[in-house]
Order: structure tokens, then sequence, then C-alpha cells
């Protein structure tokens, strides 16, 4: 039920998203059709494990939408809106901070108000403000100031672990994560949380190597956007080049999108584009896996939508041929 009620008010908002950028009740409808059918919405919510990921792609389309909405009408209401959003999804994934100054930014550099810096510094405030009675409760459990999430510079360590080259298959999880190895959840229960993970952290910057960290920039790149990673229960034949194809086609999308806006010169499709991108950029400095991607799947039915013809003006004034 609750996975239901997600993926309804997601589609919901996909459709609301369309609307506006486009102007097309038409694209609207096409971008809602498409992330109800999309697999990305079947892999999301039939899987319990994947609970979590339900509510950050609910967070993702929602914090979308208060940057739409701000990115309409930039000011003071329209900011702490954004703020607001941002701060509650900011507890599902922190990563979320990136989306919200990446909407004020593109906002910024296309409407160039006189109060932009007041604008940001309410996003932050209401955000924080949010954000701060977790992070307090945080700082009495574990005895120190930690900013959402506890374990950030283990997930830096694990996705840049020797055998993992970026990717966080299921043999690096075997072998690397507490909740799959034995040897290391008795590190994890003996050192404690805090220990643990400052421990993992010093050892990833002993042995870094910025050529090795590149590299494994750019895999992670080509995995999460393009290349679909074969797992141990895949098949040869035509439904794995199916998954791949399925995997591929959306991430080009996001590349279109951003030539597209650059051609048209619409930052609307920009707001989607840097959005998107930034919600990307902590997987990319630290491991991808499939379901990290699975909450841009509102921002591609928007993007594909938007590749359609249209009818009518979006949030840019211009003819649905312009945005």
């Amino acid at each position: 039920m609750v996975s239901l009620l997600c993926s309804a008010l997601i589609c919901l908002t996909v459709y609301w998203v369309t609307k506006v950028l486009f102007g097309s009740v038409d694209r609207a409808l096409m971008a809602a059709l498409l992330f109800a059918v999309l697999p990305y919405d079947a892999w999301i919510f039939r899987v319990t494990g994947h609970l979590d990921f339900n509510f950050v792609t609910l967070g993702f389309a929602m914090l979308l939408a208060a940057s739409v909405l701000y990115y309409r009408r930039p000011g003071v209401p329209k900011a702490a809106i954004l703020g607001a959003v941002a701060g509650a999804s900011i507890l599902l994934f922190p990563g979320f901070i990136l989306c919200a100054l990446g909407a004020w930014l593109v906002t910024a550099l296309s409407k160039r108000t006189s109060k932009q810096g007041l604008d940001l510094c309410v996003v932050c405030f209401v955000a924080g403000a949010l954000v701060a009675p977790y992070v307090l409760w945080q700082r009495g459990w574990l005895g120190i100031w930690v900013p959402v999430k506890s374990n950030a510079g283990f997930e830096l360590y694990l996705g840049n672990a020797p055998e993992a080259g970026g990717i966080l298959t299921e043999r690096v999880l075997a072998k690397y994560h507490p909740s799959q190895s034995a040897s290391e959840f008795r590190k994890y229960r003996d050192l404690g949380e805090v220990r643990y993970v400052r421990s993992k952290l010093r050892e990833m910057l002993a042995n870094f190597s910025t050529a090795k960290f590149l590299g494994n920039t750019m895999r992670r790149m080509l995995s999460f956007y393009f290349l679909y990673d074969t797992k141990s229960w895949d098949r040869p034949g035509a439904r794995l080049w199916a998954k791949r194809v399925l995997w591929f086609v959306p991430g080009c999308l996001l590349l279109v999108g951003a030539v597209v806006g650059f051609l048209r010169k619409t930052p609307a499709w920009w707001l989607v584009v840097a959005f998107s991108l930034a919600y990307s950029a902590p997987f990319l400095i630290a491991g991808v896996m499939d379901r990290y991607r699975y909450p841009l799947a509102p921002a591609i039915c928007v993007l594909a939508a938007g590749l359609f013809p249209q009818i009518g003006k979006g949030v840019d004034g211009r003819s649905g041929a312009k945005s």
C-alpha cells in the first residue's frame, strides 16, 4: 500500500512538473504514463528491500516540483517552500541539498533577480532548521557532529576499495560491507560505528591514488548512466539485452536534454538536467549500484516527454518548438 501511494504521488508530480515546464497536457500525460509503465517503477516498488528508495524517489520528485515552482517565480515565499521540501528530502538522502542548490543556481543565472542572495539564504535557513533536530539527536546518540548521514566516509571507502573499481557489485558488498561480511561486522561491532567509519576513511586516504580515483569515477559514470551491471541471476538472451537497452536509453535522455537545452537556449531544460546531475554527484565519487539510479526516473520521464512536439507555452513563455 505504501509503495502504491508513493507511485501514485510521483505520477501526479511528474504530470504537474511536465505541464508547467512544457505547457502541454499531452506531454504531461505522456510523462506520467511513462513513469507508470517504466520498468524502473516496477523495480523500485515491487521489492520490499527497496522501500527506502520508494521514499527517496518520492523526495526527488517533490523536490524537483519545488524547484520548478521556485524557477517560475523566484522570491522569498517560493525559496522558503524550496527550503522546506529540501530539508525534508535531505533527511532521506543528504545529497538532495546539491539538487536544491543546483535549482537555485540555474534560476539565478537565468532570471538574474536582485535578491538572489537573499533567496539562497532563505533556502539554506529553512532547510537547516528542519534538519537541525535530527543532527542534534545524532550528536547526543553518537557523541559527534554528523551532517545527517554518519557513514559517508565508509561509502567513500567502499566505492573506492581495490576490488570495487567504483561499482558496488555483489562480490564487493560480500567482502567489504558489514551487513554481508562476518569479519567486517565483527570490526564494526568491536569499534562502534563512529570509529569503524573513521578507520575505513583513513584506510582509503592512506591508499588514495588520483589516477585510480579518476578511473573509478569514469567507470562509475558509464555504469550509472549507460551500462547495465550484469548480475549473477541474469542469463544470456533477449531479457538481458532488454535490460541493457532500458538502462542505456534513459541515460542518453539526460545527455540529449543537456544538448537540447543548450541549442534551444531554454533554462527549463537545464533545470531538470542540472537537478539530475546534482543528485548523481555523490554517487559518482563514492560507489554506484542499480537502485541508486532509480530516483532519476521522474526526471527521465519529464525529459522524454519534453522531446515531443507540443502546442502551447511553458514556463519560459515559448512555444513547444522552442521549449
